[in-house]
């Protein structure tokens, strides 16, 4: 097993994937340099515990710049950020660069789906189909363990008969709740009478389940709990 590296003797320059619009806001998984040697990075998947960094595959500056040529990877054009223990980086709908704080991102990330959740409704209400999906699509990136976001598409899908895409939609929705609950909240969206009531997000999460609903984690840091 290789030895960890202590994350403030790095520095996150870009991250390892590539963005359409249509996955904005976006939690991205770091890219890291070891500070004062460009020639030695490190990609996901890793392991981030107690200010280490675990088990990541170590590239060559070449063979980092022959990702992001095959787009499987984005370098940033300017300044690397310092790396910092038990921080997020994120990319919002303006692809403005986010790394700050995990409690203060997924804050924003939240803000941001809840603003986004509300013009979806509103939309539904007014029967503007194509902006509640891109609404709610907008709320699902940024916040992949919200209900009503899926509700939203579930309820999209069954307007124009397409059961099969609203039973994908509750088949996203089942680590987190009921199919009854999750039906129920797709009859009041279907309601002439407008939004069922905002459902519940749990306070807290077990390791298992933010893992279960947060894809990025599953190619990226899988922080212990």
């Amino acid at each position: 097993m290789k030895p960890p590296v202590p994350i403030d003797g790095l520095e996150v320059v870009g991250y390892a994937t590539v963005l359409l619009d249509t996955m904005l806001p976006s939690v991205v998984p770091p890219v890291f340099r070891l500070k004062g040697k460009p020639d030695e990075a490190f990609v996901p998947p890793f392991l981030l515990n107690e200010g280490y960094l675990w088990n990541a595959t170590a590239l060559s500056a070449s063979e980092l710049a022959a990702l992001q040529r095959k787009g499987e990877i984005t370098l940033f054009p300017g300044e690397p950020f310092p790396a910092r223990h038990d921080f997020e980086l994120w990319v919002d709908q303006d692809r403005k660069l986010h790394y700050e704080p995990r409690a203060e991102a997924q804050a924003a990330l939240l803000a941001i789906a809840k603003d986004h959740i509300q013009k979806a409704e509103q939309a539904l209400k007014e029967g503007r189909a194509e902006d509640a999906e891109r609404f709610s699509g907008i709320a699902l990136c940024a916040d992949d363990r919200l209900i009503e976001p899926l509700a939203i598409k579930a309820a999209l899908r069954r307007a124009r008969d397409d059961a099969t895409g609203e039973e994908l939609m509750a088949k996203l929705a089942a680590p987190r709740v009921t199919k009854g609950a999750f039906r129920r909240m797709v009859d009041g969206y279907c309601s002439p009478s407008g939004p069922a009531p905002a459902a519940c997000l749990p306070a807290t999460q077990t390791r298992s389940e933010r893992l279960s609903v947060r894809p990025m984690l599953r190619v990226a840091a899988l922080r212990a709990a």
